[in-house]
Formats: C-alpha cells, sequence, structure tokens
C-alpha cells in the first residue's frame, strides 16, 4: 500500500497545476462546462490504474468522484469553473493532493504525475531502514530465544547430574549463554531509546546473563528493563534473585516486596524466592515471614510447605526438666512439614518433609500425623 502524499504535480499542456494550498494562476477558456480527460501515473512514471480521482470544491460545495481505468485513463463529466481540490485515492487511501483553477468551457488534457518531494524520498529512505532494523531485530531475537532455551534445557540436566558428568554440561552451558547474550546485544542495537519492545530485549539479556552466573551483568540489565518497564513484577522477582546471588540480601529483598506490591495473586513467587534467599544466606528466623505469606497466596506449593518447616524447625529450642532437655518445637512446624507429605507424597519434597517428621519423633517428641510415610493417619 502507498503512503500518503502531498506533493507536487507535473503540468501537461497548458493547464497550471499547483498544489493545494498555494494558487499560482488560472486557465480561462470559453464559458460553459469544463470536461477533463488525461492520464495518472505513478513515482515510477508507469501508468497508475484502477484507482479514483475525487474532485472538491469549495467554491460550489461540489465533489466528484472519477474513476480511473485500468490503463491509467480518466475522463470527467462537465465540470464548474471553480477551483478545484483533486485527492488522488488507492484504496481508499488519500496517496497524492494536487489542485487547479478552471474558468470558461472546454475540453483539455491534464496529466497528473505523482512525484516524490526530497522530504518524501528521505522519509520513505527511512521507513525502509526502520523495516530493514526491525527483520534485523526479529532474526537476532529469535536466534537469543532459541540459544537461552537450549542454555535452560542444559542446565535443567546439569541439576539433575552427577559431579563428573557436571563440567561438560557447564561447558556447554556457557556457550549457549554466550550465543544468547551476542544475539540479543545485536537485538539490542537494532532497537531505539523509545521502542516500545527495548525493555524485553533488555529482560531477555539480563537473564542469559543470570543463567550464567554473571550476576552483575544481569542486575544492570534488569534494572534497565525496569527502568522502562516498571510496572512489570516479573523484572523485580528476577532482579531480587540476582541481587541475593551477590550477597544484597537488603536490595533483593526490597526488589521482592516490589514485585509481590505490583502483583498480588501472583505474589507467592516472589516471596518463595524472597524466603530461599535468606534460607541459603542462614536467616532462617527471617525466612519465616516470606514463606508465610508464599503459602497464603499458593498454598498448594509443596516446596514452600516443606521449606516453612525447615525453617521453624531450625529456629526450634529447649527446656530443661530435671535431667531431661525437653525440645520446643514452633508452632506450626509439623503442620507446614505435613502438608507437604500431603501435596507431594512420593516427590522430592514430601520425602523430605516426612524424614523432617521422623527426626522430631526421634527427639522424643510426641507427634499426631495427619500423613505417615504416605501410608495414611496416624498418630506416632
Amino acid at each position: 500500500m502507498r503512503s500518503k502524499r502531498i506533493l507536487w504535480v507535473v503540468v501537461a499542456l497548458a493547464l497550471l497545476v499547483v498544489p493545494v494550498a498555494t494558487w499560482l494562476g488560472s486557465a480561462a477558456f470559453a464559458q460553459g462546462g469544463n470536461t477533463i480527460t488525461g492520464s495518472v501515473y505513478d513515482v515510477n512514471g508507469k501508468l497508475y490504474p484502477n484507482i479514483q480521482l475525487v474532485f472538491k470544491s469549495e467554491d460550489n460545495g461540489q465533489t466528484v468522484t472519477v474513476p480511473v481505468d485500468a490503463h491509467g485513463h480518466y475522463h470527467t463529466p462537465l465540470l464548474a469553473s471553480a477551483t478545484w481540490d483533486i485527492d488522488v485515492m488507492d484504496k481508499g487511501q488519500v496517496v497524492f493532493k494536487a489542485g487547479l483553477k478552471i474558468s470558461g468551457g472546454t475540453e483539455f488534457n491534464y496529466d497528473i504525475k505523482v512525484v516524490v518531494s526530497e522530504a518524501q524520498k528521505k522519509a520513505e529512505e527511512e521507513q525502509a531502514a526502520q523495516a530493514k532494523q526491525f527483520q534485523n531485530l526479529k532474526a537476532n531475537f529469535d536466534a537469543g530465544v532459541a540459544a537461552s532455551a537450549q542454555a535452560q534445557t542444559l542446565h535443567t540436566q546439569w541439576l539433575q547430574a552427577t559431579g563428573d558428568q557436571r563440567d561438560a554440561l557447564q561447558s556447554q552451558i556457557t556457550q549457549a549463554c554466550e550465543t544468547a547474550i551476542q544475539d540479543f546485544q545485536l537485538a539490542l542495537q537494532a532497537t531505539s531509546d523509545t521502542d516500545s519492545n527495548r525493555h524485553i530485549v533488555l529482560s531477555r539479556l539480563a537473564a542469559a546473563y543470570d543463567l550464567e552466573g554473571k550476576y552483575d551483568q544481569a542486575i544492570t540489565y534488569y534494572q534497565q528493563a525496569i527502568a522502562l518497564k516498571p510496572d512489570n513484577a516479573g523484572y523485580y522477582d528476577n532482579l531480587g534473585n540476582c541481587l541475593a546471588a551477590t550477597g544484597k540480601i537488603d536490595d533483593a529483598m526490597a526488589a521482592y516486596s516490589k514485585s509481590a506490591e505490583l502483583d498480588p495473586p501472583n505474589a507467592a513467587s516472589a516471596w518463595r524466592n524472597a524466603g530461599i534467599s535468606l534460607y541459603n544466606a542462614g536467616k532462617m528466623q527471617d525466612a519465616i515471614a516470606p514463606f508465610q505469606k508464599a503459602v497464603a497466596v499458593d498454598p498448594k506449593n509443596a516446596q514452600t510447605w516443606f521449606l516453612l518447616g525447615s525453617c521453624l524447625m531450625n529456629t526450634m529450642t529447649s527446656k530443661t526438666e530435671g535431667d531431661k532437655i525437653i525440645p520446643i518445637i514452633p508452632p506450626g512446624t509439623v503442620e507446614a512439614f505435613q502438608k507437604a507429605v500431603e501435596l507431594d507424597p512420593k516427590g522430592q519434597w514430601g520425602t523430605q518433609a516426612q524424614q523432617s517428621i521422623d527426626a522430631l519423633q526421634a527427639m522424643g517428641v510426641g507427634i499426631e500425623t495427619k500423613v505417615s510415610n504416605g501410608k495414611g493417619k496416624g498418630k506416632s
């Protein structure tokens, strides 16, 4: 489809044609109607077929639509002596404007040549450059996404691998991440500062650095993505993970809290990650509150229940009665482990939760359990 042009026309024969807003003269003819015959040419000098010319006159309020045939020719009915604006219409869009002022009455030829001014030519060149830039952006972005997916698959395999297999997998992960980073950097170069897609490219670039373990670079790019899209809860959640990985726990907690604030219905991920970061930092007491908030939003996550129980268990105290040391289990500890067993009876978190319950029982603490070793309710 041709873009709209408000340009000059080339005059044929004795008729003076000028831009709509500027009238330099008129052509005088005998009194009566005016019939115009001519051809329309496009910007390449070829006949411009199957379009319409709309003649409009403010002098008399008339509008006359004239078809251009399959050969690019047209013939008007009688037009009154007046000033006429002419819209060249292609598929309902104005692609060119012309204007003429006529008086008297006769039949004459008027060829309309749609031409491109220097300003329009520059605009079209810029449009073509932008289209090419977008193609490059998409190609590099898609390649980066593919490399990131490969790195993520390898990372999953790494988590399940034994020690002697991990070195080879780590090398492959690094290579895939570097490929993704290179592709996303090229995609980023193809975006302007005001490009609506720029924050997506930045976040993908950050994620690639994150997966490779280059957390400082990941933090930089997540912060840039947030600057462009400050309402994206996921960006804050991921930023929190990277900050925690570099030991910036307080900054990480602020990022997690912001993520939860922006997206309360899906805040469980942010609160769970906050709890895990504190757990890994050895701050068990501090981790309890985030885990409690996470299970309040998503009560069906076995991992969160197990980690909550673990934090509570690690903050248990004791008292001495005679020559005995009696453990004091924080309220909710056993219930958290039991919930993990109930949700994941044969999985990783349910199995570890049952082991924790067994450990508490071995301490001589009587526990009424809802689930025991996946065999049903019982008391031990």
